[in-house]
């Protein structure tokens, strides 16, 4: 699936910046996989999902006291809400 920078930004509602250092992120993450000769390990879009699932959950660990359902709900609906917006297949 090919991407856009600025369309991802558009979708998400985020800065094409903030999209652009994600990307440079993925592809350090890729490098350092091709680098141990390790095959790829997602798409840029699985990362942005994975990427706002994180955070999501430990947004939730430090507002909920570390509730660990509550936590895996939060990166859960974070992921399929991203997965949503950027129309990932």
């Amino acid at each position: 699936m090919t991407y856009s920078i600025e369309a991802l930004a558009e979708q998400l509602a985020i800065h094409p910046s903030v999209v652009a250092n994600y990307e440079e992120e993925w592809m350090a993450q890729e490098e350092r996989n091709i680098s141990y000769d390790l095959p790829p390990t997602e798409t840029f879009q699985e990362f942005l999902c994975r990427s706002f699932a994180e955070c999501a959950f430990l947004l939730e660990a430090t507002e909920c006291n570390a509730n660990a359902m509550e936590c895996l709900e939060a990166y859960d609906e974070a992921y399929a809400l991203t997965e949503d917006l950027i129309g990932k297949d």
